[in-house]
Order: C-alpha cells, then structure tokens, then sequence
C-alpha cells in the first residue's frame, strides 16, 4: 500500500504518512479499505488543515532557496528543471502534491535545454504558491467545489 501511495501524483507526503497511520491504527493492516477511501482521506485532509500542518508559509523559505540547495546553477542564472522539481519536492517547509509540483514547473520560464530561470522561477513562485496553495486559498477551493461552482462539463 505504501508504494501504491507513494506513486500517486495527487497526494502529499504527510497525506500519506497520515493516511498509513490511520489505516494501520484502525484496521491493524497496512490495506487500503477502497469502500472507506474518500472518507478516509478527507479526514486527513481535514486534520490536517485543522492542525495548520498543510499550511505553507513562503515567507520561511530563504532567498537563496533554490541557487543554495546543492544544485548546480550555470552562469546565466538556470538551472534544470528535473533539479527544480528535486528541490521542491525535498522541501520540508512546502507540501506540495507531484501534480501542483508539475503545475508550478509548468507556469515556469525555460529555454530549449529545458533549463529554468532561477531568479524569474523564484519571484513567481512566492507569488503563487500562497494564492493557490496556502490552507486559506485550499479552503476556498474546497468551499466551491462543495457548492457546485467548480463542475465538470
């Protein structure tokens, strides 16, 4: 189960960490109980915005975060984006699912290495991350969707 988890674009590292727990806690296995799934990790999730463990505070995130990480920047200021991802993805400070990772990478500039402007990534990155991500923008998401303003068409 933790593989299967752990594989999955669409869940953090501490929703699964929690969600492991849980299962072994309740059901004394390391399963998932695919009938109880959708409850079960939105009490996660909702444990989770509660405790205010999800919530990311960018101002946390030192300037240098991304040139300062052991990751090689060339003179010109880019670095690749597989070291990008690597580095948000390491980030204790962030709790950013693989799939908001892919978003964020995807909003980036980058030129036909595949490299990224470091200095222009990182200026937009504290921009978004707190308007798509912090617990309050994550609360008002979830407000819309349960009044039916996000639907599928």
């Amino acid at each position: 189960m933790s593989e299967l988890l752990h594989n999955t674009s669409y869940l953090c590292i501490k929703e699964i960490n929690l969600l492991l727990r849980d299962y072994v806690m309740k059901y004394g296995k390391s399963e998932i109980c695919y009938t109880n799934f959708s409850q079960d990790l939105y009490e996660v999730r909702f444990n989770l915005a509660f405790s205010r463990i999800m919530d990311i505070n960018i101002k946390k995130l030192r300037a240098d975060f991304f040139t300062n990480n052991g990751f090689e920047v060339d003179e010109n200021g880019w670095m690749t984006i597989s070291d990008l991802r690597t580095i948000i993805s390491n980030a204790k400070e962030l709790t950013l699912a693989p799939c908001e990772i892919n978003l964020i990478l995807g909003l980036s500039e980058y030129n036909d290495e595949g490299k990224v402007n470091v200095a222009h990534f990182n200026e937009m990155f504290r921009k978004i991350i707190p308007r798509m991500f912090s617990i309050n923008a994550r609360k008002r998401k979830a407000q819309l969707v349960q009044l039916g303003s996000f639907r599928m068409a």
